[in-house]
């Protein structure tokens, strides 16, 4: 090996020997990389898959979190409040715009 490094001939082998090959990188950092996210995105799959499929979420249609408390709920209740006076003002008004035409 040093000999070929040196640029001098490579000594003779004896008889029914043969030379080592050139060591050459079988994986390359690029396919080491793309294996991994690969082995990665197929487990993610795999769970997300068994998640979906194992689990009916349409079977927990009333659920509430726990210690769930509305935010807003005096906020909630005034724009209620708004919304029923202002279709009450549109419903009396309409009568009067109904024979103007």
């Amino acid at each position: 090996m040093a000999d070929e490094r040196k640029g001098e001939p490579p000594q003779p082998l004896p008889r029914g020997w043969a030379r080592h090959p050139k060591e050459r990188m079988l994986i390359t950092p690029l396919m080491a990389g793309v294996g991994g996210l690969l082995a990665f995105f197929v487990v993610v799959a795999v769970v997300v898959c068994t998640l979906v499929v194992g689990f009916a979420l349409s079977a927990f249609t009333g659920f509430a979190f726990l210690g769930f408390e509305e935010p807003f709920p005096r906020a909630r209740r005034a724009l209620i409040e708004y919304r029923s006076r202002i279709s009450s003002r549109i419903s009396s008004a309409a009568p009067a715009y109904a024979g103007s035409g």
